[in-house]
């Protein structure tokens, strides 16, 4: 089989624990069909000099039942926490030990890239293995992939666990834009139907690499804020929040936790500027948008001030037992963090908040055009 390009498009959230009823609450959401498990094994490859990093791109070997394939996915975009990037598939033999650069699309590399130079070097980085449990999932004349993958990352001699859900689509006749608010009230029914959901930022190969100690994934880059634009403030605060996280949960570093809290003390202020902007815009103040925002006003503050006071006094309480000598266990305080928020349903905010910005940009551009 030669390479395909698939446009691979999709949502990732931790779990707090496995899904054995996975079926049945999605049975509660629409049409469910093709249930099916594998053993799955990934297995990452680049050079010592970090090349393929460097190019924004990603190679493995993924290991199955009936499974061999090489893989190589490049940096899309993101809008509103859902990734959408360039994925080529290549069937290999089992008994291929390193991907083949040779087999992908010439065009799929920057151009003036010596990919066989980057052959000659490649060497395996790290390795995942974990059990997928997925079904299709019918909803609004769309079909998502839902997927439960347990199992562990595994980077030298560093290892840690795995449990998250991927919603990713298969079949829809709209653009990415457009499949925000559905992947918006897809996260709100799943939550509804008892599935255990937290937020995991960051990808399996992005942890692997801040196990592995890789600088560039071990650092925050904030991005630039356009003074001003309260919309642009609160996604480039979401963005920030992310990043915090994702570190926190792999570093452990205290420290992360108040960062994240000073940040959700803003989101919050923010969010009621926008309200009170978008209140004064009689050309949006109309919409079912903004009615929309203003509905989901006292469940984002709500979560926003709760688990930002969590952070903060769970910050000082690390803090001071790490000052006064004590070991801190790092696994149990990650673990009670991802449970926080799944208490204060925190792990809807990020696409909420840019599914409801997203909504009301599109109002305002239907009303400058008019």
């Amino acid at each position: 089989m030669g390479a395909q390009d698939n446009r691979e498009i999709e949502v990732k959230l931790g779990l707090l624990e496995p899904c054995p009823q996975l079926h049945a609450q999605l049975l509660e959401i629409g049409k469910v069909s093709a249930m099916r498990s594998d053993e799955l094994q990934n297995i990452y490859f680049d050079t010592k000099e970090r090349d393929l990093f460097d190019l924004k791109a990603g190679v493995r070997i993924r290991r199955g039942r009936k499974l061999n394939e090489q893989t190589l996915k490049l940096k899309g975009s993101t809008l509103a926490g859902v990734h959408s990037r360039s994925e080529y598939n290549v069937d290999i033999s089992p008994e291929a030990v390193v991907p083949d650069l040779s087999k992908f699309p010439p065009e799929a590399f920057p151009a003036g890239t010596d990919v066989a130079a980057l052959q000659q070097k490649l060497e395996k980085q790290c390795q995942i293995n974990f059990r997928r449990e997925c079904y299709d999932l019918e909803y609004k004349n769309c079909i998502f992939e839902i997927a439960v993958d347990a199992g562990s990352i595994i980077a030298g001699s560093v290892q840690a666990p795995l449990l998250e859900l991927e919603i990713e689509v298969k079949q829809a006749a709209l653009d990415s834009a457009e499949l925000i608010p559905l992947f918006d009230e897809l996260v709100f029914k799943l939550a509804k139907c008892g599935v255990k959901l937290t937020l995991e930022p960051f990808s399996k190969m992005h942890r692997a690499a801040l196990l592995m100690g890789v600088r560039e994934r071990n650092s925050l880059q904030l991005p630039d804020n356009p003074s001003g634009d309260i919309g642009s403030y609160i996604a480039v605060s979401l963005k920030t929040f992310e990043s915090l996280l994702g570190l926190y949960l792999v570093k452990r570093n205290p420290l992360y936790l108040g960062y994240m809290a000073y940040t959700l003390k803003n989101l919050r202020r923010a969010y009621d500027g926008l309200v009170e902007r978008y209140a004064d815009d009689e050309n949006v103040n109309f919409s079912q948008s903004f009615k929309a925002l203003k509905q989901s006003r006292k469940l984002m503050r709500r979560s926003l001030k709760r688990l930002a006071k969590y952070m903060r006094e769970q910050e000082s309480r690390l803090l001071r037992a790490q000052f006064s000598g004590k070991e801190i266990d790092g696994q149990r305080a990650v673990q009670q963090l991802r449970a926080q928020i799944a208490k204060t349903q925190a792990f809807c905010l990020p696409l909420h908040l840019r599914a409801l910005l997203l909504s009301l940009e599109s109002v305002q551009r239907v009303n400058q055009q008019a």
